[in-house]
């Protein structure tokens, strides 16, 4: 059994193929959680999910510029609702519904992550109850309230993040500043030479940061306020390359920062100094 949910909203679309979609780590905890059903397999299985880019089956007609979107439904013979999500292209190949009258619907996905579906669970319309990954195959139900939980923890760390940006210490996170272990040179000189080209950027230190047990290069970067988005922008474009894969946080100076991170350290730029 079948129904669908409509929703009406414009939307920039973007067209992808669907075979593009390939999400092997999750593919083999879904397997794993299936064959043993243990604390360690769900939450091996959750990490994998909330990586996941996921195929969302869907219906689209409209304008360009008013598109609107049926998303599918599966209904269980108990009278709940899912939304179905699928791994890759040829689970969702295994789904051959008659979503369009009595033939099938040609098959047109959207690209969703699990917590995209955060706001259709908040809909008091919605009467689905959660999300089926692979329902002919692996068949694993993520109910409603662990979506919502998932991205409660999402939009959590995303503030949090943008707060030590921005100069601030959130309360209850902690971050420890040190000197790196090994001094990435490559990426002293790349940071330095690009700020001697922003006329905006008065100075500059590098720190290893610790959040909590993540590791990350820490740029904190005095401006003259002017031009702050795409200052650091540009900064943090000429450390990724000499990072060697180890996150890179650019973050603005302030009065915080000056007694928790850079209190009596040189600077690797300073506008004034012509280091």
């Amino acid at each position: 059994m079948e129904n669908e949910k409509k929703k009406q909203v414009k939307i920039k679309m973007k067209q992808i193929n669907p075979d593009q979609i390939k999400n092997p780590d999750l593919v083999k905890a879904l397997e794993m959680l299936k064959e043993n059903k243990t604390p360690q397999t769900e939450g091996a299985m959750i990490v994998e999910l909330q990586k996941a880019q996921l195929l969302s089956p869907v219906i689209l007609s409209g304008s360009k510029d008013n598109v609107q979107i049926k998303f599918v439904l599966i209904n269980t013979k108990d009278g709940r609702s899912f939304f179905p999500v699928f791994t890759d292209n040829e689970e969702a190949r295994k789904l051959n519904m008659p979503l369009d009258g009595e033939k099938p619907a040609p098959h047109q996905y959207m690209i969703r992550t699990i917590t995209d579906y955060k706001p259709m669970f908040t809909d008091p319309n919605n009467q689905a109850v959660g999300v089926v990954v692979n329902p002919m195959g692996a068949n694993i139900v993520i109910p409603k309230q662990l979506i919502l939980k998932l991205a409660e923890m999402k939009e959590a760390k995303a503030k949090e993040e943008k707060a030590v940006k921005d100069g601030a210490i959130p309360a209850g996170v902690s971050l420890t500043f040190s000197e790196p272990r090994i001094y990435p040179t490559a990426l002293v000189n790349a940071v330095h030479d690009k700020c001697e080209e922003l006329k905006d950027v008065k100075r500059v230190w590098f720190k290893q940061l610790m959040v909590g047990m993540a590791l990350s290069f820490a740029l904190i970067v005095e401006t003259d306020g002017t031009n702050d988005a795409a200052s650091f922008e540009a900064i943090k474009e000429a450390a990724i390359p000499h990072a060697k894969d180890v996150p890179v946080m650019v973050m603005k100076y302030s009065e915080e920062l000056e007694k928790h991170a850079v209190k009596g350290s040189v600077p690797l730029f300073d506008s004034e100094l012509g280091l």
